[in-house]
């Protein structure tokens, strides 16, 4: 006979009894059993539990037989025996508890194995140890904020500082990142992405808005991007993003935000009221755009057309140029009339020539691939929020991609269709049919007689 390891319940038995009585009864019943049932026995056991129930059942008698003499002993003498007999039996009662006990401390220590022979706790890698971050510095994992990133650690998810806007943008570090820092001064210096995640950020954003200029006023404000997107398009509490005075040119010697300049907006998604300058585009990247176009544009000037003013839509005979080599794309008529379009397509390689396309049909385009982000439900609820028709090439896609689509564009109501190919014609017949709210497929069943370019 030999008992199975009991120690972890009975200690679970012992961190549950109170000091009260009943509590102390419960708990020697719970052990006992708890005993019994930790007990296995071999071959053999039972001839010995048959012999010891015998002695057992021998010492009753033998006591119950002694019993009886002494009655007779108390009966028939004086009261003196009496005494003699309590005496001897309770000298005969503590001998035998304290054999149990002793008896049941060895059984304990049979079945209780060394300490040697435990197996080892098995030693836990921190983040730090599977990159082979070096000592001192941290693996953090990034959230993005309305300005840079918040930093949180890797092993505990503890929040422990932020990096600033362009530090993200040069380094390009996507929300929900694991990245290496070092801590230097009470700051953070970045050293290196660990892993690569661009997760779709619990934030919404303007990208590309114009700083505008109220006439013979010093307030500078926002309405509308370069692509010609309302702001109240995308925040439904704002139709006027005035640019606060603090950060005005034109009111504050700190300031850093002009008339003409390009920036980003960006705000809670749960507190749209609250928005705030992201990130003002450098003169060296899209300032220098506008102005040199505005050079061409003269150049091409009749001798006597007047010069446009700043801000004007460009002349006609520039537009009726590049519609000409819009033309060369397109096979069907058709005018979007300023709706935009999404196009799900896998791969952001086509992505200029696909929206060349949109806006030879004066749309908008927005080309989306369909691989780069993993929480793709996250990232389709916010992608298709602002968006008139949606179009996704089949081929080019995954099952994951097509259920989500489907799941968002029925929510909120787009018109939706699907190019069986990457090839323009394909795509191009895939948004008129998702414009005019014809099937989503191209089928032999059901042709579609499409209004062929002159």
């Amino acid at each position: 006979m030999y008992y199975q390891d009991y120690r972890e319940n009975l200690q679970n038995i012992l961190d549950n009894i109170k000091g009260d009585q009943d509590s102390l009864n419960l708990g020697a019943i719970a052990i006992i059993s708890l005993l019994d049932m930790a007990m296995v026995k071999e071959d053999g056991d039972d001839n010995d539990e048959e012999d010891e129930q015998s002695e057992k059942d021998d010492e009753g008698a033998n006591r119950d037989n002694t019993n009886e003499n002494d009655d007779e002993e108390i009966t028939e003498g004086d009261e003196e025996p009496k005494e003699d007999n309590d005496q001897d039996a309770a000298t005969e009662t503590i001998p035998k508890s304290e054999e149990n006990k002793e008896e049941k401390l060895e059984t304990v220590e049979e079945a209780v194995p060394e300490e040697s022979e435990s197996e080892p706790i098995p030693e836990i890698k921190t983040v730090e140890d599977e990159y082979g971050v070096p000592t001192g510095h941290r693996a953090v994992i990034v959230e993005r904020s309305l300005q840079g990133v918040r930093l949180h650690n890797a092993n505990t998810n503890e929040y422990i500082g932020i990096l600033n806007e362009e530090i993200t943008r040069r380094f390009n570090i996507g929300n929900g990142s694991l990245i290496e820092v070092n801590p230097v001064e009470g700051r953070f210096a970045f050293v290196r992405t660990l892993h690569q995640v661009d997760e779709p950020e619990d934030n919404d954003v303007f990208h590309f808005a114009v700083v505008k200029r109220e006439s013979a006023a010093n307030t500078l404000y926002v309405d509308s991007n370069v692509g010609g997107d309302k702001l109240s398009d995308y925040n439904p509490t704002q139709n006027t993003y005035f640019i606060p005075t603090v950060v005005n040119k034109l009111t504050s010697s700190n300031g850093f935000v002009s008339e003409g300049d390009i920036l980003d907006l960006a705000w809670k998604e749960d507190r749209p009221e609250e928005i705030r300058i992201r990130w003002v585009y450098p003169d060296t990247n899209l300032g220098s755009m506008p102005s040199q176009k505005i050079k061409e544009k003269k150049k091409e000037l009749a001798p006597n057309a007047t010069t446009p003013k700043k801000g004007v839509p460009t002349p006609k005979n520039v537009k009726e140029e590049k519609n000409k080599t819009n033309e060369s794309m397109t096979s069907i008529a058709y005018n979007l009339n300023g709706k935009k379009v999404t196009v799900v397509i896998g791969n952001e390689i086509r992505s200029t020539v696909v929206n060349s396309l949109i806006s030879a049909h004066n749309g908008k385009g927005n080309v989306i691939d369909a691989f780069k982000f993993s929480n793709v439900d996250k990232f389709y609820k916010k992608a298709l929020r602002h968006t008139d028709l949606v179009v996704m090439v089949q081929n080019l896609n995954k099952h994951a991609t097509s259920k989500t689509l489907q799941k968002y564009v029925k929510k909120y109501k787009l018109r939706f269709a699907i190019a069986d190919s990457a090839g323009l014609s394909s795509i191009e017949r895939a948004i008129y049919r998702a414009y005019k709210g014809l099937p989503a497929y191209e089928t032999t069943n059901q042709p579609v007689e499409y209004p062929m370019a002159e």
